[in-house]
């Protein structure tokens, strides 16, 4: 027994110094690379290093980054949009913002299609991919072996051998979830191929958690095609031939995307090279344009200087200023539209994610929602907001802001379905209306009093607003805006109302387990 006792004692020792360790090492890290942790998430982190840090702290080093180290300092904070007054330009309030964050300020589009269904999204994606005579660049979470994926893998592979710089950027997890992607094909008929954030080898870095879910093609900078499609069959309402990735219905679902033309492809060129050039650890070329203040800080040491002339165009309209400073060389873009291009809609590309220094999107939509007037109007396949976007939105409906809701009654994510009736019920209490699909609804759009429409690919959920590589785009022109909320409005006709139901013990218990584990899962 003495013996046993001592050996008790060595263990308990033993165990006391590594957890020491393991909550020195936690605070160290934490203070000196902040990242902004959901309170959840910080307190989930503590309680696993104290009771399991043989575990805990491995899975801390692979999976506890969320922010990249950006060596530069964050913008300056409060920075008007140049040129503008109070009424000069739309949602100013958010362009400021946008420019405070260190985003590219807004610019022009034209011919900007919201596909109506699943056969509109499929026929312009590839009427944008073969339209590509210099450069296509994609980017996108899935590419499945099914009649969406493979149809696009031969369009990839056909304007390769046609001449065309074709570049495919896909995410490393997502590689693996719609079948394995062809790799050697591709890069045999000269499709540029990487995969961002290859798991298994990322795992010392702590980026094993970080996951692109960018879904946008470019073509020579002068076409855009976006939104919240991946290129699988289920995406564009199509069957996926019993595919466990259409469940929850044998249907497809209901996504949204868009595709437009001019300045603002010229924008999502320049994200597209931020991506790849992270996930080729490459800097970027000699002709890489001007960059935002919150790009990383690799790839502006590798961007060149900004004009000193462009210190004169303050004087000039806002949307002049944002063509000159952002415009790639000409040989990549369309010929300027007839007209004032001044008076061309306006849209902003919104990144979010490790990238940037802010949570872009998430900020974006706090401010919107205590900001709103009149109505708010939202779709979203999965809905687990942070405590700060979910009490903006819950005294927004106080106020007497409408707000509508649109949900898959049944997600394929079934943890995601438990842990949303928390919010939704304390949403519905205040006076929000929740509304419920019979068929799963991908698309990821907010519109904010007819002034602004997030489109893109983030979810309203914990992980799209802090952990993913998301991209959505702030549209400013009202016609366009309309849109889009017509769209949602389509969506919403079909769905019947939100019932809200008081949970028993186990269920609310059950909902506050997902909840507290749902940031990092």
């Amino acid at each position: 027994m003495p013996f046993e006792d001592a050996l008790l004692r060595q263990w308990l020792t033993l165990h006391g110094v590594v957890v020491a360790i393991a909550l020195v090492f936690y605070v160290t890290v934490s203070r000196a690379f902040p990242q902004r942790r959901d309170p959840s998430a910080a307190v989930g982190w503590v309680i696993a290093l104290a009771l399991l840090p043989y575990l805990a702290l491995p899975l801390f080093v692979m999976f506890g980054s969320r922010k990249l180290l950006l060596r530069d300092p964050p913008p300056p904070r409060g920075a008007a949009v140049a040129g503008a007054d109070d009424g000069a330009l739309p949602a100013l309030w958010a362009q400021r913002l946008g420019r405070a964050m260190g985003l590219a300020d807004a610019t022009g589009y034209e011919r900007l299609s919201v596909h109506a269904d699943g056969a509109a999204a499929l026929r312009a994606l590839h009427e944008v991919i073969a339209s590509a005579e210099r450069t296509l660049d994609v980017s996108t979470f899935i590419l499945a072996q099914d009649r969406v994926g493979e149809p696009v893998i031969d369009a990839l592979k056909a304007r390769a051998r046609a001449g065309v710089r074709t570049r495919l950027l896909i995410d490393g997890i997502g590689a693996l979830l719609g079948g394995r992607v062809d790799v050697a094909g591709l890069r045999a008929a000269g499709v540029e191929v990487v995969k961002f954030v290859p798991p298994f080898r990322s795992i010392l870095r702590g980026r094993a958690n970080l996951r692109n879910h960018r879904k946008l093609v470019i073509a020579d900078s002068r076409r855009f095609w976006c939104g919240g499609r991946n290129l699988a069959a289920p995406y564009f309402e199509l069957p996926s031939a019993g595919r466990p990735l259409a469940r929850p219905a044998d249907s497809g679902w209901h996504d949204l995307s868009f595709d437009c033309a001019g300045p603002l492809a010229a924008d999502a060129r320049r994200l597209f090279d931020l991506d790849w050039a992270y996930a080729t650890r490459a800097p970027l070329g000699p002709r890489s344009p001007l960059l935002g203040a919150g790009a990383p800080a690799h790839a502006r040491a590798a961007a060149p200087a900004i004009p000193a002339a462009a210190t004169a165009l303050a004087s000039v309209s806002p949307m002049a200023a944002a063509t000159a400073l952002t415009a790639p060389p000409q040989s990549d873009l369309a010929p300027p539209p007839e007209g004032d291009r001044a008076a061309a809609p306006l849209a902003q590309l919104v990144p979010s994610g490790p990238d940037q220094v802010d949570d872009t999107v998430q900020v974006l939509l706090v401010s919107g929602a205590f900001i709103a007037r009149r109505r708010i109007v939202a779709v979203t396949p999965y809905f687990v907001p942070d405590a700060g976007l979910q009490q903006a939105l819950t005294l927004a409906a106080r106020r007497g802001v409408e707000i509508d809701l649109v949900l898959p009654a049944r997600s394929n994510h079934r943890l995601a379905d438990l842990a949303r009736n928390r919010p939704l019920r304390e949403l519905h209490a205040a006076g929000a209306r929740v509304w419920l699909t019979p068929h799963m609804v991908h698309a990821k759009a907010v519109v904010i009093d007819d002034e602004i429409a997030l489109v893109g690919s983030a979810n309203l959920d914990a992980r799209s607003l802090f952990l993913n590589y998301e991209l959505m785009v702030a549209f400013y022109e009202s016609r366009d805006i309309g849109r889009f909320a017509d769209w949602i409005e389509r969506e919403r006709a079909a769905a019947r109302p939100y019932v809200a139901k008081a949970p028993g013990l186990l269920r609310d218990l059950a909902e506050g387990l997902v909840i507290w584990l749902a940031f990092q899962l």
